[in-house]
């Protein structure tokens, strides 16, 4: 596990939440997939870098950030890396506060995210902390 990977994974979670898509969509691969589970307001897996903009303004829709994110990054083999990520967000359709507790295990392919799985702590708390609104939907995961 190279450090470069773990740096990669840290710049791209500072970035996403600057809002720098441009850098962001530098370090993905063109065929980059996002997998987010079912119950989510965001469903499915969201394959290339046209459906991740789009999944990226759909969390932007219903989730305002009101801390830096709690962040923890492991190696988890030569070409995977585990994000542990907690994020202080108000829920905007609601005005709900809500902890979000995150793992996400990336793939780097070439220098570049080609995979991301996402897996939340408490799904059922994000669906009532929503009122289960759905803003994108995916492909069937």
């Amino acid at each position: 596990m190279s450090q470069a990977n773990i740096d990669l994974i840290q710049s791209f979670e500072d970035k996403f939440v600057e809002g720098d898509m441009d850098y962001v969509l530098s370090i993905l691969t063109d065929d980059v997939t996002v997998h987010e589970a079912s119950n989510v307001p965001y469903p499915g897996d969201h394959r290339g870098k046209d459906a991740f903009l789009e999944l990226a303004a759909a969390f932007g829709s219903v989730w305002d950030i009101q801390a830096p994110l709690d962040l923890e990054i492991l190696p988890a083999g030569d070409d995977k890396v585990l994000a542990l990520v907690g994020i202080d967000a108000i829920v905007k359709s609601t005005g709900r506060p809500i902890y979000l507790r995150v793992a996400e295990i990336y793939t780097i392919r070439a220098g570049k995210i080609a995979d991301l799985v996402v897996h939340y702590w408490d799904t059922h708390e994000m669906f009532t902390a929503t009122g289960g609104i759905t803003v994108l939907e995916g492909e069937p995961t």
